[in-house]
């Protein structure tokens, strides 16, 4: 799963699942969805959490699992979002946040730099708690002094991103149905609620 899941989805998931299957053995990979789209189709990995319509060749097709808004995180105090030309702290230019978010931008007629690109979602919350940019988050990530900013802050919106749960045809069926079944009920009672 991606850097952006962990934060906001594994502990919980985590929690319920060894909770289930106490003796089963777990091992997380965080990396870019197409990194883990990769590692799939190399029989790496047997399930990815990974951003709907992210390049890859492998797995099931993108089944949506769960639906979030996309938001400018920002200093709660800070002015990053205020300046001319925008800085922007995102992912590599394969990344489908960053494009929307650049698009949004573009429509709207604002001037941006990419002042940060990282694969990891440490390198890019280092300019935004540092208050020099802000980035493109999934609202479910911000925490502490980080804030959505929008419209009422003079960005625009940049829309909805979803995730989708994708399985490797080399995985072995049993464990993996555990594995993908409970992931499954986790985001659909977190919709439900």
């Amino acid at each position: 799963m991606t850097d952006e899941y962990a934060v906001a989805f594994l502990p919980s998931v985590l929690a319920s699942y060894t909770a289930a299957y106490p003796l089963v053995e777990i091992s997380v990979t965080c990396r870019t969805s197409s990194t883990m789209l990769r590692m799939l189709d190399e029989g790496e990995l047997d399930v990815a959490l990974v951003t709907a319509g992210a390049t890859g060749r492998t797995g099931s097709p993108d089944t949506a699992i769960h639906r979030d808004r996309l938001v400018w995180a920002g200093l709660a105090h800070g002015t990053a979002h205020l300046r001319r030309p925008l800085a922007v702290a995102a992912g590599p230019a394969s990344c489908i946040w960053r494009k929307s978010a650049i698009d949004a931008l573009d429509a709207a007629g604002i001037s941006y730099q990419i002042a940060c690109t990282s694969e990891n979602l440490a390198g890019q919350l280092a300019l935004v708690v540092a208050g020099l940019a802000v980035a493109p988050l999934p609202i479910a990530t911000l925490s502490g002094e980080l804030v959505p900013f929008g419209p009422e802050q003079g960005l625009p919106s940049i829309g909805y991103y979803d995730v989708a749960l994708r399985r490797s045809p080399h995985a072995p069926d049993d464990l993996t149905s555990t594995v993908v079944d409970h992931v499954g009920a986790y985001f659909a009672a977190r919709q439900s609620s």
